[in-house]
C-alpha cells in the first residue's frame, strides 16, 4: 500500500508543479514608443515597419517584431495585433507599457487599447510623443476608411487622416481623436513585441483576418539555469525527501 502523503509533502509537490509550469507568468511587456514625426506621406506597411525597427534599434529595445500603430484602408487587423495585411499575429498576453525609459503601463493588455474602458495611463507617458499622432483608426482600432491620407501616401490639404490624442484616457480618443489635414506633421507611435518569449501566429495566406491562426512558438535563446529553476529543483528535492521519510 502506498503511504499517505503528509500535508507538507502535498503542498511542496503542488508548489513544485506550479513553479515548473510558470503559474501566473506573463510574456514580457509589449512596449509602445515614439516613431518618426511625419506628414501623411508615411508609406506602406513595409516602409513603416522598417521605420519602427530602426527606431527600436536606436533605443536599444529588444524586439522580436516591431510595427507602427497605424491602420490602412484595408487588410490590417491591429486589434488582434495582426500585421502586415492580417497575416502575422503576435501574442498579446503581455501588459502594454510606455517607452522603456519609464515603463509606465498604458493598458493591462492589448485589447485594452481598443475597448470602451479607460486606459491605465494616457499616451502622454510615451517619452517624446506629441499632442497628436497618426493612427488612421476608429475607436475600436479598425481602419477608418477614407481617413488615412490615401493609404499614407499623400501630404496635401484636400485629404485628411485620423490622429490620436495623447491626453485622453477615457473616451477612445487616444486612437481616434481628431482629423488632421495630411500636410500636418505630427508624431507616430511604434510597437515593440518582445523577442522572448514570442508567440508567432501565421494565418493561412488565403484566409481573412478573422480566420483562426495556427500558433507556433518562436525559438528562444538558450541560457544558463535561472534562479527560479534552481528554486524549483530544491523544492522538488525537499518534497521527495519528505515523501521518502
Amino acid at each position: 500500500m502506498t503511504p499517505a502523503r503528509s500535508p507538507l509533502a502535498s503542498a511542496l509537490l503542488l508548489l513544485a508543479a506550479g513553479a515548473g509550469r510558470g503559474v501566473g507568468a506573463r510574456d514580457p511587456p509589449i512596449v509602445l514608443f515614439l516613431g518618426p514625426t511625419t506628414t501623411g506621406v508615411i508609406g506602406d506597411r513595409t516602409a513603416t515597419t522598417a521605420a519602427c525597427v530602426a527606431a527600436a534599434s536606436s533605443r536599444g529595445l529588444d524586439c522580436g517584431a516591431s510595427f507602427m500603430l497605424l491602420s490602412y484602408d484595408t487588410g490590417d487587423d491591429i486589434p488582434n495585433a495582426c500585421v502586415p495585411e492580417g497575416s502575422t499575429c503576435f501574442s498579446t498576453t503581455a501588459a502594454i507599457v510606455a517607452d522603456s525609459l519609464t515603463g509606465t503601463q498604458i493598458a493591462p493588455d492589448w485589447a485594452g487599447l481598443f475597448s470602451a474602458g479607460a486606459l491605465t495611463n494616457p499616451f502622454n507617458v510615451i517619452a517624446g510623443v506629441g499632442n497628436e499622432y497618426w493612427t488612421g483608426m476608429t475607436t475600436t482600432g479598425l481602419p477608418q476608411t477614407g481617413a488615412t491620407c490615401a493609404g499614407w501616401t499623400y501630404d496635401g490639404n484636400t485629404l485628411f487622416g485620423i490622429a490620436g490624442l495623447k491626453n485622453d484616457a477615457s473616451s477612445g480618443y487616444w486612437v481616434a481623436g481628431v482629423s488632421e489635414f495630411c500636410s500636418t506633421s505630427i508624431s507616430t507611435v511604434c510597437v515593440c513585441v518582445p523577442s522572448t518569449p514570442l508567440l508567432a501566429e501565421t494565418a493561412s495566406p488565403t484566409a481573412g483576418p478573422s480566420a483562426p491562426p495556427t500558433r507556433a512558438r518562436a525559438p528562444i535563446k538558450s541560457a544558463a539555469a535561472s534562479p527560479a529553476v534552481a528554486v524549483v529543483a530544491v523544492v522538488v528535492a525537499v518534497a521527495v525527501a519528505v515523501l521518502v521519510a
